[in-house]
C-alpha cells in the first residue's frame, strides 16, 4: 500500500506539470515554478490546483516511478542559464555490446555554469541501445544480454576550460544518471549463454528483468571551434563507465539431444546492466 501512495503521489507531480504547460505554455522559468509547485503544493497554492479534466487518461502514469523521476529531471535541466548551450549527436561504443546511436535531435549538453575557468555542466541524451551486457550473473558472456531498448543518459561534471579566439578545450569529469525504458532479454545471446554454462545442447529460456535507475562516473575532453563569437562547432570523447540494477528471475529448460528435458530456477538478485564504454559527440554550441 505504501509502495502504491508513493507511486501515485510522483505521478500526481508529473500529471500537473504536463497539464499546467499544455493548457499555458509558460517559458522554462515558469515552468520551473509548476515543478516545484508540483512538489510542494503548500509553497506555490497559485500552481497549485491545476485539475485534470480526465484523469483516466493518465492512469498509465502511476505505474512508471522510476521514468517519472528522470523525465521530471530532464525537464528541470532546461530551466538552468549557461555561458553556452550546445545540440549534440552523440555515440556510444560500449565494452561487450553494439554500437548505439543517438536519437536526434535529442541530445542536449553544455547546460549550467560557467566561473570564469571552472564550470559545472549537464545535460540530457537519449540514446537507442541495440544491446548491452550484464554482469551478477552465475555465468559469463563477452555478447550483450539485453537490449534494444530506449536509455536516457544525464551527466553532472566539472569543467575546466582553457579558451582562446580560434578554439578552447574543455575537460570534463564527473558522473552520471541513466535509466532504460522497457528492457528486454536477448534471448539469442542468452540462450547461447547458459547453454555454454551448462554444457548443454539446447537451451530456452522464459526470464523476467526488474529494471532500475542506474549510475557512473565519466571523463573526457571536448574542442570548441569558434566559427564566430555566437557559433561553436564541437567535437567531444568521453570515458565511461556504470551499471543498473537488473535483477533476473524466471527458469530455464534444456538438456542433451536425444535425452531428458531439465527445467531450473533462475533467481539472480545480484544482476545489473552494465554500461562501459566511449561516447563520442558532435555537435553545435550556440555562445552568449
Amino acid at each position: 500500500m505504501r509502495k502504491e501512495s508513493g507511486e501515485k503521489k510522483i505521478a500526481e507531480c508529473y500529471r500537473k506539470i504536463v497539464i499546467a504547460m499544455g493548457k499555458s505554455g509558460q517559458s522554462p522559468s515558469t515552468s520551473s515554478m509548476i515543478l516545484l509547485a508540483a512538489l510542494l503544493p503548500g509553497r506555490f497554492p497559485e500552481f497549485s490546483s491545476v485539475e485534470s479534466e480526465n484523469d483516466e487518461e493518465l492512469s498509465y502514469f502511476y505505474p512508471m516511478k522510476k521514468k517519472i523521476i528522470l523525465s521530471s529531471l530532464a525537464f528541470a535541466l532546461f530551466s538552468l542559464s549557461a555561458k553556452s548551450q550546445g545540440v549534440s549527436a552523440s555515440f556510444i561504443i560500449p565494452k561487450n555490446g553494439y554500437f548505439s546511436a543517438p536519437v536526434s535531435p535529442l541530445s542536449v549538453r553544455g547546460l549550467g555554469l560557467d566561473f570564469g575557468l571552472l564550470g559545472i555542466e549537464t545535460g540530457a541524451s537519449l540514446y537507442n541501445m541495440p544491446g548491452l551486457p550484464m554482469n551478477g550473473l552465475a555465468f559469463e558472456s563477452d555478447e550483450p544480454l539485453t537490449g534494444p531498448h530506449w536509455s536516457i543518459l544525464v551527466p553532472l561534471q566539472l569543467s575546466i576550460t582553457l579558451d582562446s579566439d580560434a578554439v578552447s578545450v574543455k575537460f570534463l569529469g564527473g558522473g552520471f544518471g541513466m535509466g532504460h525504458i522497457a528492457p528486454r532479454i536477448n534471448y539469442g545471446n542468452m540462450d547461447r549463454a547458459i547453454r555454454d554454462y551448462e554444457g548443454w545442447d539446447v537451451t530456452n529460456a522464459d526470464l523476467d528483468v526488474e529494471n532500475k535507475l542506474g549510475f557512473g562516473w565519466m571523463a573526457g575532453v571536448e574542442l570548441a571551434f569558434h566559427v564566430n563569437n555566437k557559433f561553436s562547432i564541437t567535437t567531444e570523447v568521453q570515458y565511461l563507465k556504470g551499471d543498473s540494477g537488473a535483477a533476473i528471475t524466471g527458469e530455464y529448460s534444456g538438456g542433451f539431444v536425444g535425452g531428458n528435458i531439465e527445467t531450473r530456477t533462475v533467481d539472480y538478485p545480484d544482476a545489473v546492466t552494465a554500461l562501459e564504454g566511449v561516447e563520442i559527440s558532435l555537435g553545435v554550441k550556440m555562445n552568449r
